[in-house]
Formats: structure tokens, sequence, C-alpha cells
């Protein structure tokens, strides 16, 4: 059986569909201007593939450099063999045992299919089937199911957009949070095996694509686990994602199943609407009452040094608080936060200085909390003396409205020099 016509008409999904029905053997080329991608099916699954500008040796190549399997002169050198003889490059470099079986089918795997995902999002071209008695080996011992890619293609289409909020790149460095270290351990125990090999390697030294070649998982598979532990605050990214040129990922699965004239037409009514919302709830209250509709947003806001002091104030409440029900004043902040009277983040300034307890006196008649700058020295600006035997009230500068004050009969809190 022989199959042609154009990808305009018949799009690469509904050929691949078609051939998987018939269960059919042979060579799927795919072609766009220069470009030429040929995919071996195996009773309709995909078995090998082939690009004309990116060779798949090229790309199995860079994948096991970039994880340390092998060094680049290793990689030419088994090349140089690869052009003299008939064996694949996996095979030669399976025999040298620079890599095992498993990974060298694991790679190959990976390139084909990122060939296949990127013939899925062609919106034009041509396809020609050839129908073969039987096929050559390839590094795949065994065929990918086509069908299954496909799905593949279509949730990642849903879900990218989600993920690429928090993986910009694939150049970007994560690291644990500072402030959540036990959190990111705690989650492993609940990941699975390959999804913990991802976490386990989010350091502040790799990056997405460094996890990417080291675990031998795809980028949407490392993308989505790192967006998932940087949405609940486990991981952060230790390089602003600004830092990089953002990725361009392909026209998406949906495009080129609906067309492209019916994918712009959706986007400009999409956005046409937009405008009108945006007009009639956000612009219009604007021109017709600035004053009462900006003030709320005016005055919700908050500069740093507003944020210090309140931190401060929240700092003061949890120690008279924890001196409540103890009887003592606490020996660390770090204990506020830990049994709850405060949160972690009151711990420090908006630049992330810490804050400090000091006593003072040999009775522990006195304790002063004080923020510190980088060197360590206190700042007079951001510091409270509490008095353990003297009572006066709260000094102006980080007074809180009644609901929030400072039972004054507690403490005695006097700003320091």
């Amino acid at each position: 059986m022989e199959l042609s016509g154009n990808l305009k008409r018949f799009a690469v999904s509904n050929v691949l569909q078609f051939l998987q029905m018939e269960g059919a053997t042979g060579a799927l080329t795919l072609k766009r201007g220069r470009t030429r991608v040929t995919l071996t099916l195996d009773e309709g699954n995909l078995l090998d593939a082939e690009h004309t500008e990116t060779p798949k040796e090229q790309r199995m190549g860079a994948i096991l450099v970039e994880s340390d399997r092998i060094t680049e002169d290793e990689f030419e050198s088994v090349m140089e063999e690869r052009r003299r003889g008939l064996a694949p490059l996996g095979t030669i470099l399976h025999g040298r045992g620079l890599i095992s079986d498993s990974e060298r089918q694991r790679v190959a795997a990976m390139v084909c299919t990122e060939m296949l995902f990127e013939v899925l999002a062609w919106p034009e071209g041509t396809y020609e089937f050839k129908r073969l008695d039987m096929v050559e080996p390839t590094e795949m011992s065994e065929a990918i199911s086509t069908q299954s890619i496909m799905l593949n293609a279509a949730q990642q289409e849903d879900e990218w957009p989600q993920i690429r909020r928090y993986v910009r790149s694939s150049e970007v460095v994560f690291a644990p949070s500072p402030s959540n270290t036990l959190g990111l351990e705690s989650v492993f125990s609940t990941l699975s095996p390959e999804d913990r090999d991802i976490a386990e390697r989010i350091d502040g030294l790799r990056s997405v694509k460094k996890i990417m070649a080291e675990t031998l998982r795809s980028e949407f598979e490392v993308s989505r686990l790192i967006a998932e532990l940087s949405r609940r605050g486990l991981i952060v990214a230790v390089q602003r994602a600004h830092d990089f040129v953002t990725e361009t990922k392909p026209s998406g699965f949906f495009s080129f199943v609906l067309g492209k004239s019916a994918v712009v037409s959706l986007s400009v009514a999409f956005a046409a609407v937009l405008c009108l919302f945006a007009w009639q709830y956000y612009i219009l209250p604007v021109i017709d009452s600035p004053q009462q509709t900006l003030a709320p947003i005016v005055n919700a806001g908050r500069d740093p040094a507003t944020v210090d002091r309140l931190r401060l104030q929240r700092l003061l409440q949890a120690f008279q608080l924890y001196r409540n029900d103890h009887g003592a004043p606490p020996h660390s902040l770090a204990c506020l936060a830990r049994m709850g009277y405060c949160t972690q983040s009151d711990l420090q300034t908006f630049d992330g200085n810490p804050f400090i307890l000091k006593v003072i006196g040999s009775r522990e008649d006195k304790v002063i909390i004080s923020a510190v700058d980088e060197n360590g020295q206190p700042l007079p600006t951001l510091a409270v003396e509490i008095s353990l035997q003297r009572e006066v009230t709260l000094p102006p500068e980080i007074e809180t409205p009644e609901e929030e004050a400072v039972d004054s009969s507690e403490a005695t809190v006097e700003p320091t020099n």
C-alpha cells in the first residue's frame, strides 16, 4: 500500500491514526520546504525516526554529552567509527561500555518522540507512505504507540501555559527554598521513583536542561514537576527568568487540527472580548470617578519600610503572647515561629535581613528585638526594647489598629537609640 497527499487536507495526526488502524509497516516521509522527516512504523507504531536538518545521532550525542555520560571526544571518536561502518551510534557506545542498553534505548525513544512531536505541529507540507514487508532493527527494541504519543502531545498543549508561569526556560536553575527545606524532603516519600530522581537533582547548580539530560526525561516531564514544586513554595529559581531568552514552544497540537486560519480568528475574537471587559469594568470606572476607584488601590499599597514595621509589631505581639502563655520570655524568635505565634516570614525584613532577640541585664529584666543589616549590625530604626518590669505604651511609629494593639499592661516598649 502506498499513500500520499497534502498535509493541509489530511493532517499528520490523521495519517498516523489511519496507519495505526491498518497496522501498516513501512516508512512515512513528511516534507516541508527543505526539511524531511522519515518515520519508520512497525504495525502502525513508531520504531525509528530520522531528520535531515538535525539527525537523530546528533541529537542523541548532545543528550549523552550534556548528561556527562560521554565526553565530546568520545562522541567524535564514535562518529568516526559510525561513518566507516554500519552499526548505529547507540550500539557502538554500548559495545564500548560507555552507556547501558537501557540508556541506549531510552535516549533513542526520547529523540524519535521529539521528532514526531515536531511534525505533529506542521500546518502544511506533504506526506508519502511506502509499505515494507519488514523493517531493519533499530536502537529501540520495541515500537512506541503513535496513539499514546499524540495523546501526550494534546496533554502538553493543555498544560504548557501553566508550566511556563514557573519554568520560563530550560536554562533556569532551581534550588530548595531556604525557608522550606524540610517541606521538600517530606514530599520525597510521596513521589514516584522517577519523579524523586528529578526532585533530588534540584540543588541550585543544575539547570532544567541538565536535569533532563541526567534523568533522560523529556522537558515536559521535568518542567511539570518543577512547576508543581514551585507552586507549593518548596523550590525557587536562583536565576531570574528574564536573564534567559524565553524558549518558544512549537505550534500547539490543536493548531494543525483546527487549521491556522481558525486559530487566528479565535485569538482575535478572544482578544476583542478581553478588551471590552477591561473597558467596561476597569477603564470606565476610573474615567467616571478616578478618586473613588483608585483610592482603595493606593491606600492598600505598602512600601518596604511599612512592611518591616508591621513585621516587628507582629514579633512584639508574639513575644507578649508567648510570655503570657508560658510565664517566661522565649529563648529565641525562631521558637515563636516554630510554635505558631508568628509566621516564618515575620522573622526577617522585606530585604531578607533577620530579626534578633537580645537579653540585657544579669537578671534578664530587659530584651531587645531588632533587625540587623547585612553585616550583622542592629538597625536602630527597626528595634524595640521590652522591659519585663515597667509599664509603658507602644511608640507611635509602630502603633497598629486597635484590633492589633498589644496590651500595654504586659510590656514596656521603647525604641532603642
